[in-house]
């Protein structure tokens, strides 16, 4: 019963993960042998200026590359 942790940013629509989801399902299907109806995953959605990168917050990348 494989169980994955996903972790990503907020603001991602239920449509965008629900086909991660099947993806990463598919993925342990073919390669690990898994069964489909055993696989979990798990979404934990981050604040963007939560998540810090080499010191600095995701958020403020995102507004300097933005700028340039």
């Amino acid at each position: 019963m494989p169980i994955v942790r996903v972790t990503i940013a907020k603001g991602r629509d239920a449509d965008q993960k629900r086909a991660a989801a099947e993806a990463i399902t598919d993925a342990l299907v073919a390669h690990c042998g898994a069964e489909a109806a055993h696989v979990y995953i798990l979404f934990e959605e981050i604040d963007r200026d939560a998540w810090i990168a080499g010191g600095e917050a995701r958020a403020m990348r995102t507004l300097k590359s933005s700028e340039t």
